[in-house]
Parts: structure tokens; sequence; C-alpha cells
């Protein structure tokens, strides 16, 4: 679905996502973002829970400092807070009640993006492949927005160049890429640039929940 009105059939011939639509989406250590991610996948989180552990001897001294796989059992199950007898799941449930503490590990996160990212990349082969599986699926794409409905042509994925890393607004940085689609009967190609970033998803049971979002890149 495209919402913009502004996307005319020229721009979702190419573009089916455009319009706020991510076409992958997850946390980073689903089966889908773990065979890209390489050193941003568990090892990230492994490097970011040492700053975890500093910030808690910092601002949190009266809590025990959990271990990586309790942590990471917490962040990433659904209804983990039910069980508040780790000592993992005891930060979450402080941090979700403590708007001022949860800002410090938010404003941390980001100059940990800033840190780790420039220097650990995901596997370009590995993204490329998973991008040819979401969207070479489809034969068609229906779009639809204040212009009218449009049926696009489904894509092969040819080629995927890293471009680099570039800040975010607010803070921590993207991965910038240009991905190379073909259309499947025609053959034509275009270039369209995407972006990965990463981000905290604060619903549900987990304050630092390390989701992952691909879309077409908003810096182009």
């Amino acid at each position: 679905k495209v919402s913009d009105s502004s996307f005319g059939a020229d721009i979702v011939e190419w573009r089916p996502w455009e319009g706020g639509v991510q076409f992958l989406q997850g946390q980073v250590v689903s089966k889908t973002m773990t065979p890209f991610l390489g050193p941003c996948g568990l090892p990230m989180v492994a490097g970011w829970f040492e700053k975890v552990k500093a910030l808690m001897a910092t601002l949190l001294p009266a809590f025990t400092i959990p271990t990586l796989e309790d942590y990471t059992k917490v962040v990433f199950t659904i209804n983990a807070e039910k069980n508040l007898t780790t000592p993992a799941a005891k930060l979450i449930q402080h941090l979700r009640a403590n708007d001022s503490i949860r800002q410090k590990f938010q404003d941390a996160w980001l100059l940990f993006e800033e840190e780790w990212f420039p220097t650990h990349q995901p596997d370009l082969p590995a993204f490329q492949t998973v991008l040819q599986q979401i969207l070479g699926e489809k034969d068609y794409w229906v779009n639809i927005n204040k212009a009218g409905a449009f049926l696009v042509e489904g894509f092969h994925v040819k080629s995927l160049r890293y471009v680099g890393t570039t800040k975010k607004p607010r803070g921590g940085v993207l991965f910038r890429y240009v991905m190379t689609l073909q259309k499947k009967k025609r053959g034509d190609t275009m270039e369209v640039p995407i972006a990965l970033k990463f981000y905290w998803k604060n619903g549900g049971q987990g304050v630092q929940n390390i989701n992952l979002l691909c879309v077409t890149d908003p810096m182009a």
C-alpha cells in the first residue's frame, strides 16, 4: 500500500513499498535477520551488554548485574516481565517504570551505534540473498494511493552495493545501500537506494528489544 498521493505510477513502478511500508523488519535474533547480520547480530548484542553493565554500575548500583544469557532471554522473549526473579527481568521492569533512567540507556545505545556500526557491517552477499527471497517471491505487487491502484511487475535483485554509514538526525547511524532491481518479465533495471536502521521496540515486554528495519533510503 502506498499512502502518499505524490507517488504516481512512475514511482510505485519501482518502489511498491514506498510511503512508510517497510519490507524487512524484525528482531536482530530472528531467523530472517541472523543469516546476514554477522557482527551486527549477537556479537553486537554482546558488545552492547558490556555498556549495559557499565551503566548499571553507575546508575543502578543496587541492582545485580545480569548475565548475557539472562539479558538476551529477557529482552527478546515475549511476556518475560511476568517472571521478575532474574536480574535482567528486574532491570527491564525498572526501566519501563523510570523514564529518566530509560532515556539514559537510550542515549547510550545511540552512542553505541556510532561506535559499533562504522567498523562492523552486515554480510553483503547474504543480505542480497535475503532481499531476493523477499522481493522475488511476488510476481506482482498491488499498490494503492490517492491517485489510484497500480499493478506492478515483480523484481529480481540483481546486485547490492554498500555505500556506508550515515548519522541519523536524532543520533545513531544507519547503513546505506544501492540495490539494483530488474523486472521479472520486461528485464529493465533501476537502482534503488535503501537503508538498514536499528531501533528499540518499546512495546510489549522489552525496553531494549533491538529490532532492525529496512526501507528505501530516507536520506537519498
